[in-house]
């Protein structure tokens, strides 16, 4: 299918929620809840900020965009935890737009988060807030108020199903012993990598009830889907030409509570990762590549195995989102948040900072390195393994004295050739990544108006991929160099401008390779 610019999608997104936006409009700016799926218009004077507040889960991803409506307004975006920390920001997303925007922002636990918007030094006017689940592009917004073919697919044969539309919302009943009702339109194509989010209204049942949805369907005998249930249980299967494969059998998980009819089914997917969230909160994933390609997207309703089972939904919203896209190049990313090696890892996946797929490879949490002599020295990790496409985090610090020194982490070390890529933070807060050959650094990215704390921890990261090294300092991308080798090895590094004592501590070092 064909993909509208983002931007002509974010004005298809305000009209049709005009209503919502009087009505938010007419709300104090500061305290006021933030919801996915609607845009808001306010102002900003010089030097003013507005508050949003946003109620989420662990695993839940958002994006949102901050659009310049008139005046001179540079808006600042801002992403805070409760105690006013700074999660993630952007002013500029790209260099021919004052807009703000971040993409994907993936939740690192429960809680209620700030988004602020912040006019940069004296500039004032009226802004536009959008708020999308996934990411920040809208592929296919289905509001059930349009008449569509719908195609019902049964498990037998007679009237045991019906599939009707009214009051902008979809109907589906089934009835029997373990009957299963399948619902499609020609309209409901998606590609194959999205964030889809439905709404259901309402389910009930006799006896129990199953609801779900279907994706990258392919025909009607080929397609994955992903189940809930009455109990408070989750499951996803592959149905390959009409031969069902369980990929995660019925699992409980807490955020499912029992007997709730009315909640939102999401999934994000990305090559053959398939993650599945309930109410905005992660729930499982798989991994799977039988079906890759992009295909329809489709609801499920089954009855469970009891004499006299009935099944019925009413589905309201279905938002499917992607990677929004600046002319043909995706928006950049400039920062990330500072979490768990797991969570920052499916960040990176869903951010397209990586590809999906991969292992953790490694897991250390408090490792030391000590060199007394000028130079770099380097201490391997994981010695005899070479890796070609990696991920190495850690945190990292050292007693800071008035000498010169710095620590850090090294990617593609060829051992005895002397040639590596490191990065690295000094004392004096400055943050390099440079490619060594021999007895010189051939190519350096090195920056010093990171604002980061003195005499502190900081978190670090390397991200080597194909001929890239990528650096990212306290979630702030630092820069990117091509790498010499293609593959090598993994360690610490320890840097001395002048001879001195200089001990780095490591903690919570990982490997996350594919």
């Amino acid at each position: 299918m064909t993909q509208l610019p983002w931007w002509r999608w974010c004005m298809v997104l305000t009209f049709a929620l005009a209503t919502t936006f009087i009505q938010m409009d007419a709300q104090a700016q500061d305290d006021t809840l933030v919801v996915t799926g609607q845009s808001i218009t306010n102002s900003l004077a010089s030097g003013e900020s507005a508050v949003w507040r946003l109620p989420a889960r662990d695993g839940a991803m958002f994006s949102f965009i901050v659009e310049q409506v008139n005046g001179d307004l540079d808006p600042i975006l801002s992403i805070e935890d409760t105690n006013g920390n700074v999660l993630i920001s952007n002013d500029d997303y790209s260099s021919d737009t004052l807009d703000a925007a971040i993409e994907g922002f993936t939740v690192p636990r429960n809680g209620t988060y700030i988004v602020r918007i912040s006019a940069y030094g004296d500039t004032s006017g009226d802004y536009r807030l959008t708020a999308l689940p996934g990411y920040a592009a809208i592929s296919l917004h289905e509001e059930f108020n349009e008449d569509r073919d719908w195609q019902l697919i049964t498990s037998s044969e007679g009237d045991d199903a019906q599939v009707n539309l009214a009051d902008s919302q979809l109907h589906i009943e089934v009835e029997g012993i373990q009957q299963t009702a399948r619902v499609t339109a020609t309209n409901l194509e998606t590609p194959d990598h999205f964030f889809a989010q439905l709404m259901v209204n309402n389910v009930s049942g006799r006896n129990g009830w199953q609801v779900g949805m279907t994706y990258r369907q392919r025909g009607n005998n080929s397609y994955y889907i992903y189940l809930v249930d009455h109990r408070g249980y989750w499951r996803a299967a592959v149905v390959e030409d009409g031969e069902e494969r369980v990929l995660s059998d019925w699992n409980p998980h807490p955020a499912i509570v029992a007997g709730t009819t009315s909640f939102e089914l999401s999934i994000f997917v990305k090559d053959d990762r398939h993650e599945f969230l309930y109410d905005g909160q992660l729930i499982g994933d798989v991994r799977d590549d039988t079906l890759l390609e992009g295909g329809r997207i489709g609801f499920v309703a089954d009855t469970v195995n009891a004499l006299g089972s009935r099944t019925s939904i009413l589905l309201d919203d279905l938002i499917v989102t992607v990677p929004m896209v600046n002319g043909t190049q995706a928006i950049p990313v400039q920062q990330l948040v500072v979490t768990s090696s797991g969570n920052m890892v499916r960040e990176l996946e869903r951010r397209n900072v990586i590809p999906a797929g991969g292992a953790q490879t490694l897991s250390l949490e408090e490792t030391s390195a000590r060199f007394t002599n000028a130079g770099v020295s380097r201490y391997a990790v994981a010695s005899n393994v070479t890796f070609s496409n990696v991920v190495v985090g850690a945190t990292i610090d050292w007693p800071f004295t008035e000498r010169l020194n710095g620590c850090g982490l090294v990617v593609r070390d060829a051992g005895d050739e002397d040639t590596y890529v490191v990065g690295f933070i000094d004392s004096n807060g400055g943050v390099a990544l440079s490619q060594r050959e021999g007895d010189a650094f051939t190519e350096t990215v090195f920056r010093d108006d990171i604002d980061l704390p003195t005499n502190s921890s900081y978190h670090i990261l390397l991200i080597a991929i194909d001929d890239e090294v990528r650096l990212f300092v306290e979630g702030e991308y630092v820069g990117s160099i091509e790498s010499i080798n293609a593959e090598g090895g993994i360690g610490q590094a320890v840097i001395n401008y002048d001879p001195g004592d200089t001990t780095c501590q490591f903690d919570n070092l990982w490997v996350w390779s594919w």
